[in-house]
């Protein structure tokens, strides 16, 4: 009977009760547990799987690396951070505000480790989040466009909570392809912006100053900005650790 009982919830997609089912029915007969707290148990643990899947879920649709969070970041590593700042944005409340952080300065410095961070905390948090490269997105919007689905993509962007564009002007974009990512800096979701060079240096990736000025502006609206400045790269410190060992040897 607990065979076919457990086979019948597994049908009505109810796992976290088929797999917990014997070990509450052996509490409650021993007990330790009336049908109320018996039911409850079997609730909680149905919550527990279904929260866990959607978690796994979230993160594997965001495209963030899992293993780079705030507790491995070496904050001692670039002194011009603020850790408590950075804590602050785990907190996700810019999500709710739908607002935007930038974070600018030399390559290397950490900027996508910490904004995937973030993101992580989000994702923890309930949220969904996207993570894309800045020339793929533009590509993306640019082939979408073509083919006449573009809003029907911009719609399933802005429809995270919470969009990372990592390093924006890093290379150039094909022509008209940066004007096409303001549409995702109009408040409808929050976003985060890196790149490697500040405000000034962004003008030549776009066609004319108009665009550049508006884009500049809204990605400004509102946000944190983050300036990593002085320091070292986090690409090249294990190889000057390495370094360091072999010279001792």
């Amino acid at each position: 009977m607990i065979e076919t009982l457990k086979e019948s919830l597994v049908q009505l997609k109810l796992k976290g009760f088929a797999d917990n089912l014997e070990f509450r029915i052996e509490q409650a007969t021993k007990g330790k547990m009336n049908f109320p707290e018996f039911l409850q148990c079997l609730v909680e643990d149905e919550k527990i799987r279904r929260d866990k899947k959607a978690y796994f879920v979230r993160l594997l649709n965001s495209g963030l690396n899992a293993s780079k969070t705030l507790d491995n970041f070496d904050f001692a590593f670039q002194p011009s951070i603020d850790k408590e700042k950075i804590t602050g944005l785990a907190t996700c409340e810019f999500v709710r505000r739908r607002s935007k952080i930038l974070l600018l300065g030399l390559s290397g410095g950490g900027k996508s480790h910490l904004v995937n961070a973030i993101g992580l905390a989000a994702v923890e948090k309930g949220f969904h989040v996207q993570k894309f490269k800045s020339n793929r997105l533009v590509e993306d919007l640019l082939k979408t466009k073509k083919a006449g689905s573009q809003q029907a993509f911009i719609k399933r962007v802005i429809k995270n909570d919470f969009v990372i564009i990592d390093e924006f002007a890093l290379r150039p974009y094909p022509e008209g392809g940066t004007a096409e990512l303001q549409g995702l800096l109009d408040e409808h979701c929050a976003v985060a912006i890196t790149s490697n060079r500040d405000f000034a240096d962004w003008e030549p990736f776009f066609d004319d100053k108009t665009v550049a000025s508006a884009f500049t502006d809204r990605a400004v609206h509102d946000g944190t900005i983050i300036r990593i400045t002085g320091g070292k790269s986090y690409r090249t410190k294990n190889y000057e650790s390495i370094d360091n060992t072999e010279r001792k040897e």
